[in-house]
């Protein structure tokens, strides 16, 4: 059981806020792991610090899926990073253990995941989801069971975005123990990697808390979640300003066709892929005082990865050869 703590935010950089936005974008999440361990490596060539010491907030999204709807998330690696305090190279080998272990033992095509009726089965193995990330904690001296939540937090504050099933409200999972967002601050580090890893129709819902509500990945509108950062570090930091913003994207990605049957699928495929970078360029112009102050900053691969889809570990080495040209 967690210890008791204060209900006092935790302290901030002195020269405001530090903040760190993961879009989602399954395999691909690996080229916003190789951007942000670029930025880590001019910050202290010698010995590049762990985000989570310089960043106070670190939020990760996810999605249906872009190419394919297939993934695991950079709330994964928000997780790793904030919560888990991990280096980048620690996460990175992690991630692309972790993605091999869920999407090795697949076969055939989307098109093979429907039933005798149309609908889209769940094509990955929820359980095999959780033991993958419960091994990540056990190797950290961690029990499988620990909660997101932290009594005394020692570095980010690591906040996770899930989608409930019954009203589709946007959920933030927080690290924070103390949080103002809502949702259930009980739920442990396994169930918050579920929910923000559940694609609809891909990986089962996951249920939480004593209510036992159901939740998917953030899904629409929260892919790029630069907003809900804001927000969130608004709220535990009222009276902070930001000093810097990092947006990272996990690169532009070229839909492909899918069978008649799962055009709902497709229309949903469809508005994720322009969602992230509309969103981007909405944040922009709405904060351009940010933007020429040099306090937000905006990485995305833009070439290189378009037909990478996101549940292709197999093409890791495209995506660090078109992250490293970019």
């Amino acid at each position: 059981m967690a210890s008791s703590a204060s209900s006092a935010p935790p302290p901030a950089a002195r020269d405001g806020l530090r903040l760190l936005s993961l879009d989602g974008g399954g395999v691909r999440g690996l080229s916003e792991l190789l951007i942000l361990q670029a930025i880590m490596r001019s910050i202290d060539p010698q010995s590049p610090p762990k985000p989570c010491d310089v960043f106070d907030l670190i939020c990760g999204s996810s999605s249906g899926g872009q190419s394919t709807p297939l993934t695991v998330y950079s709330s994964l690696i928000a997780l790793m990073l904030g919560r888990l305090r991990m280096t980048v190279e620690e996460s990175i080998y992690v991630y692309i253990e972790f993605q091999k272990e869920i999407f090795r033992k697949t076969s055939g095509k989307l098109m093979h995941a429907v039933d005798i009726r149309g609908r889209l089965k769940s094509r990955y193995s929820a359980e095999a989801l959780e033991k993958a990330v419960k091994s990540i904690l056990l190797s950290r001296d961690l029990d499988q069971d620990v909660l997101l939540r932290e009594a005394n937090l020692r570095s980010a504050v690591t906040v996770v975005v899930a989608t409930s099933v019954v009203d589709s409200r946007i959920e933030l999972f927080s690290s924070y123990h103390a949080s103002p967002l809502g949702g259930d601050q009980q739920v442990r580090i396994w169930e918050a990697a579920r929910a923000t890893s559940a694609a609809p129709s891909f990986f089962d819902p996951v249920s939480i808390g004593p209510y036992q509500q159901k939740y998917v990945d953030g899904g629409m509108g929260a892919n790029n979640p630069v907003y809900h950062t804001v927000q969130i570090a608004k709220e535990i930091w009222p009276e902070a300003d930001i000093a810097c913003l990092v947006s990272i994207g996990s690169g532009t990605a070229r839909l492909q066709s899918v069978p008649t049957q799962l055009l709902d699928m497709m229309q949903y495929l469809t508005a994720i892929a322009t969602e992230s970078e509309r969103t981007a360029e909405m944040f922009a112009r709405s904060n351009r005082d940010m933007t020429v102050a040099d306090r937000y900053f905006r990485f995305n691969v833009s070439h290189g990865m378009e037909k990478i889809g996101s549940d292709e570990w197999s093409a890791l080495d495209h995506i660090v050869s078109a992250t490293r040209s970019y």
